[in-house]
């Protein structure tokens, strides 16, 4: 009787280890099912970040494209208003040179109806 039961223990602590064994081993299998998930989230999150990354590069450069053009129209407008100034200028400078020719007194400078001083 003593027999059959420490053998009939054996057995049961036999099976209980297998057990054990087994549900160590489907543990580990998960583990590595989660770790290689979650290996895969991270690759799918760093081209995500990558495109982000690409994306907003691409949008800044695009902005810098339209700041340099916007302020080469800019630039182009000033050097079209100073080449305006000059012909007035010279113009006026031409008019002038022709009143004092004729011997007309050049014309009174008006004072502006805002007080400024006449140059």
């Amino acid at each position: 009787e003593e027999r059959l039961r420490l053998e009939q223990e054996r057995v049961e602590a036999e099976i209980q280890a297998e057990t054990m064994r087994k549900l160590v081993e489907e543990k580990r299998k998960e583990a590595a099912e989660e770790q290689q998930k979650d290996a895969e989230l991270f690759d799918v999150l760093d081209k995500k970040n990558e495109e982000a990354e690409k994306s907003r590069a691409l949008r800044e450069q695009m902005r810098e494209e339209e700041n340099k053009t916007k302020l080469a129209e800019m630039q182009a407008k000033v050097e079209e208003s100073n080449r305006k100034a000059k012909e007035l200028e010279e113009q006026l400078k031409r008019l002038n040179v022709t009143e004092g020719k004729s011997g007309d007194p050049p014309p009174e400078k008006k004072q502006p109806k805002c007080g400024c001083a006449v140059q």
